[in-house]
């Protein structure tokens, strides 16, 4: 995979996996937005690693659209979703159990 000069949004970038997605990432020449609910561990890992944060709840999706909003305003060709919840593309889904519409987040 491509990684150098792509974009990588990385939900649940702040800590453990995520985290260390974004930091492979950064390693590997790509730009990173790191989309957490976790503020202050977001913002500072953004900063360690010349990323960007945005506060994003995954389950929102005003909160998944400013973080696609975020990832395409780096100006680059080349996207790359990873991580726990990768977001590129937002569909509204009616959930059968609880019958209330959410937000599915995915790779498109």
């Amino acid at each position: 995979m491509q990684v150098k000069n792509s974009v990588f949004l990385v939900t649940g970038g702040a800590s453990g996996l995520g985290a260390a997605t974004a930091r492979m990432a950064a390693e590997g020449g790509a730009k990173v937005v790191i989309a957490d609910l976790q503020s202050e561990a977001g913002e500072k890992l953004a900063r360690e690693i010349g990323g960007r944060f945005v506060r994003c709840d995954v389950a929102s999706e005003a909160d998944g659209q400013a973080a696609v909003d975020m990832r395409s305003c780096a100006n680059s060709a080349a996207c790359t979703c990873s991580s726990t919840a990768p977001v590129s593309a937002l569909r509204s889904a009616r959930s059968a159990r609880t019958g209330r519409t959410t937000s599915r987040i995915s790779c498109a």
